[in-house]
């Protein structure tokens, strides 16, 4: 009898744990379709924390996208992988921000015609790199 009752509190405050863990850090929001416009940066290698850029070039055969924070500001890299052509690039449509995150759409688009003697061999990896002022505000990305 005791031990029935053991059992039963054991599997009680399993229950528990288990409900609690897999809750644990989630929000639940609803994603809006516009909200604030926010201002950016493109940025170039150069403008680039060292650190950014060789997580950058240590993944970029893979398509990603990532946020990196310093001091001053926040960096959100959105990269398209390895694309056997170079006449492609990632171009940012829309980005906006509301009370629950900030909020990326993009697309890989064609950014050469055929009379800019692109080369069909040549193997490129797409990528755009933003840069806003220092936030925690999550980033949602839509490509």
């Amino acid at each position: 009898m005791r031990g029935q009752r053991w059992l039963r509190i054991l599997a009680g405050v399993l229950t528990v744990v288990v409900g609690l863990s897999l809750f644990a850090g989630c929000s639940f929001y609803k994603v809006k379709e516009d909200g604030e416009a926010l201002t950016y940066d493109i940025c170039d290698d150069t403008m680039l924390p060292e650190e950014l850029l060789s997580v950058i070039n240590s993944k970029k055969e893979e398509p990603f996208n990532l946020t990196y924070s310093n001091n001053t500001y926040t960096y959100i890299v959105i990269c398209s992988g390895r694309q056997n052509r170079d006449d492609v690039g990632v171009v940012v449509d829309k980005m906006y921000m509301d009370e629950n995150a900030i909020y990326i759409e993009s697309v890989l688009r064609q950014t050469a015609t055929p009379s800019d003697a692109v080369s069909k061999d040549t193997v490129s990896y797409p990528y755009i790199v933003l840069r806003i002022a220092r936030t925690t505000t999550p980033v949602v990305f839509k490509n």
